[in-house]
């Protein structure tokens, strides 16, 4: 299998491939840093904003400011992502093996998350929404 990491483009939305990833690290600050392990390579996942937090048994939006709500994240350790969207309007969907799903949308304020892997590819969400995306070489 390859390791190559490259996005796929959607109308809406980019496609980060990296299904059954593992998330194998989940640290926490003023936001939350997931690292998934996919085929050799290294993808941490930072988010600093608010971050949509779901359930089978329902939602809830967990903050940063208070990182002790941040723990609910630990559900997906160990769990295989099944899904990682970036939307063209700055929202990041991920879906994981356990039907927890983690959402974050862009901020007018600061950089809301951003995706480094270890092959070269970033993908930033500038305040406002818009995307500066770095591809590996």
């Amino acid at each position: 299998m390859s390791n190559d990491l490259f996005i796929r483009d959607h109308q809406d939305h980019w496609l980060l491939p990296i299904e059954m990833g593992v998330v194998v690290r989940c640290t926490f600050d003023y936001g939350c840093v997931l690292e998934i392990a996919w085929r050799g390579l290294s993808i941490n996942v930072r988010i600093e904003g608010d971050i949509l937090f779901r359930t089978k048994d329902g939602e809830k939006i967990l903050s940063g400011e208070d990182a002790t709500l941040l723990t609910e994240i630990l559900l997906i350790l160990n769990q295989k992502v099944d899904s990682a969207k970036v939307f063209k309007d700055g929202k990041l969907v991920l879906d994981f093996s356990n039907e927890v799903t983690l959402a974050a949308s862009s901020s007018v304020e600061y950089e809301a998350w951003q995706i480094t892997s270890s092959n070269g590819l970033r993908i930033v969400c500038m305040p406002g929404g818009e995307l500066a995306i770095w591809r590996p070489e």
